[in-house]
């Protein structure tokens, strides 16, 4: 997948499936938008927390070493990574209610691409 890119068109997916991560990967790139991924939570903090400019973060909720709301919440105590938009990308019967609690957006798995693009269109606009 890409490296190069301004955070204005960079989305970092954070999914412990790799076959996930890859798909959405395609998808979003053939949207034009560079994409950088991560395998869980950690990987992710790491990530971001050294400079990988992002203008989303779509973000799995079960996931080994750190899940998505420990990350989410290491994300919003520091002021810098709580400004980078996170949308939520689970399965979870009660994911409205799990992204009004960590102030994110939603997608529930399967996606709806029309949902997806209209939030990369919201977040990432300068694409």
């Amino acid at each position: 997948m890409a490296k190069m890119a301004n955070y204005q068109s960079r989305v970092l997916i954070v999914d412990d499936n790799a076959d996930v991560r890859q798909s959405l990967g395609w998808i979003i790139e053939a949207r034009g938008y560079q994409v950088d991924t991560a395998e869980d939570g950690e990987e992710a903090l790491s990530k971001v927390r050294h400079g990988l400019p992002a203008c989303l973060i779509l973000l799995d909720l079960q996931m080994p070493k750190m899940d998505g709301r420990s990350l989410r919440r290491k994300l919003l105590r520091d002021d810098t990574l709580a400004r980078v938009p996170v949308v939520l990308v689970s399965a979870e019967q009660n994911l409205l209610s799990i992204a009004r609690e960590l102030d994110t957006d939603w997608l529930s798995k399967p996606i709806n691409y029309d949902d997806l693009f209209q939030l990369l269109d919201k977040y990432c606009p300068a694409n």
